[in-house]
């Protein structure tokens, strides 16, 4: 659908790679060799030395790659409800398809 090339318009160049899967301009998804973790990436100075380095904030981790997704669903949804997007069941419903249709994609091109 559109709305996953406007999210993708909204990733800088520099994000779209490095480890990790951009979920939308909120949530990536990186992984370790024990685990998957979901956050908000952020850009930070390094402590020791020259440049920087990302961190993710409000991380979840996960053991699986379906885990992770349904987190980060839960974290959309409830994105939606706390800004007023979402007021109704009928709105929440068809959010909830959407985000989680758009996040599937994302996993299964991957796989191609």
């Amino acid at each position: 659908g559109h709305r996953l090339r406007d999210d993708e318009s909204r990733i800088p160049a520099e994000r779209k790679c490095c480890g990790m899967i951009w979920l939308n301009e909120r949530l990536a998804i990186t992984a370790d060799k024990y685990q998957y973790i979901i956050g908000t990436p952020r850009e930070r100075p390094r402590s020791r030395g020259e440049g920087t380095e990302t961190v993710m904030l409000d991380p979840a981790y996960c053991r699986t790659l379906a885990q992770a997704l349904r987190v980060a669903v839960s974290r959309e949804m409830k994105r939606g409800v706390e800004s007023g997007e979402l007021q109704t069941l009928q709105a929440f419903a068809r959010h909830l398809e959407k985000v989680t249709a758009d996040f599937e994609a994302k996993i299964a091109a991957l796989n191609m």
